[in-house]
């Protein structure tokens, strides 16, 4: 289990520990933040498989994906992600490039999870929907 401890910054005063969830967030479903979640903010190596599409054809799957999470007792959600595609690649697929250039247009309102991928030495900030 993953616990935490309320901490008073100005008295230093400890509060009571609080059970969240399993430390591989097996005992509940993860969804996306809504920006309304409340709970504590971690930053935690994520179990579960990430893979970016890029239309037309391309995808890829993230490797040693990096999640911030919002925990509470009740709930968990996806704030954001972070992984590398190929850390020996010279050259970043040219999907990133792409889609690095400019976000596509939305025609309907969908969650989306702001993702970091990391591939030949480069950092491409990505805005991902679930399909």
């Amino acid at each position: 289990m993953r616990w935490v401890v309320a901490v008073d910054l100005d008295s230093g005063a400890v509060g009571e520990p609080e059970p969240l969830a399993a430390v591989d967030l097996s005992d509940r479903a993860v969804a996306l933040c809504t920006g309304e979640d409340s709970g504590w903010e971690l930053d935690v190596p994520y179990a579960g498989a990430v893979t970016v599409h890029s239309p037309p054809q391309w995808q890829a799957s993230l490797q040693s994906p990096l999640a911030r999470v919002r925990l509470s007792r009740e709930r968990a959600c996806l704030a954001h992600l972070a992984g590398t595609l190929d850390t020996y690649a010279a050259i970043a697929p040219e999907a990133l490039s792409r889609a690095a250039r400019g976000p596509a247009a939305v025609t309907h309102e969908a969650r989306a999870l702001d993702v970091a991928v990391f591939s030949a030495k480069m950092r491409y900030a990505l805005r991902c929907s679930v399909r």
